[in-house]
């Protein structure tokens, strides 16, 4: 199953998921207190992943403040192994798993 029109959705443990639907990184996830948008919705033989959830593609806006962009780039330094900037994290096609995200 693929979703990608905006507006088509899909239920997973009683929460509704939408293409297009803004939403917060949890504390589940490296992207930890970003917001975004649901692009897709993949499950079966349309996974990127091995994950046994659907994979949830969503892009994240840059944090636009100072402090959580040191956060943020703090954070996948310690990840990556080297310092990392805010430019260098993909933001734009990350797959997350339903547990690492909430509706805004």
């Amino acid at each position: 199953m693929l979703l990608d029109r905006r507006g088509q959705s899909t239920i997973i443990d009683g929460i509704t998921y939408t293409i297009g639907m803004r939403v917060f990184a949890t504390d589940e996830s490296d992207y930890e207190g970003l917001v975004g948008k649901i692009l897709e919705i993949r499950d079966g033989e349309d996974k990127e992943t091995d994950n046994e959830t659907v994979d949830i593609i969503c892009c994240f806006d840059p944090p636009l403040d100072k402090d959580m962009r040191k956060q943020i780039e703090k954070r996948f330094t310690e990840i990556n192994g080297e310092k990392t900037k805010i430019d260098d994290i993909a933001m734009d096609f990350v797959i997350m798993s339903p547990d690492m995200i909430r509706a805004v």
